[in-house]
């Protein structure tokens, strides 16, 4: 059966680039745990997208559009790494441990099983925030 998520979140996504973990880093941290209480809270106690997914982002980058705003690849696989369980050997960021377990998958089992992906960014007056819609099963 095929379910469907859409969801905002405040604040750019978190950004995966370099061979050290986002999930150590502050700021990543930070990011992914904005984006796991989001979806975690949406999908309210349903099982994460396991089969057949797709991935939809709407990144609004604030004013200004260059290097330190992020790459739109980097969005993308901060997100799907973000939403399943960190790497065993990851280091984690002690901001976790008052919120979602990253030992566990919130929003994708494994990023393996999606077959489709848009994205796109807005540069805009308004505050930075992004629109992500999950669907597969």
């Amino acid at each position: 059966m095929t379910r469907r998520m859409q969801l905002r979140v405040e604040g750019l996504p978190p950004k995966k680039d370099g061979a050290k973990s986002m999930w150590g880093k502050p700021l990543e941290a930070h990011r992914i745990r904005a984006l796991r209480l989001t979806v975690a809270e949406k999908l309210a106690g349903a099982p994460p997208f396991a089969r057949n997914i797709e991935i939809d982002l709407e990144c609004h980058v604030g004013p200004r559009n260059d290097r330190n705003t992020g790459d739109l690849d980097n969005f993308l696989t901060g997100i799907c790494d973000g939403l399943m369980a960190a790497d065993a050997r990851a280091t984690i960021a002690p901001i976790f441990e008052e919120a979602i377990d990253p030992g566990i998958a919130v929003g994708i089992v494994d990023d393996a099983q999606v077959i489709k992906i848009t994205a796109r960014k807005v540069i805009t007056d308004e505050p930075q925030h992004y629109y992500l819609t999950i669907e597969g099963s």
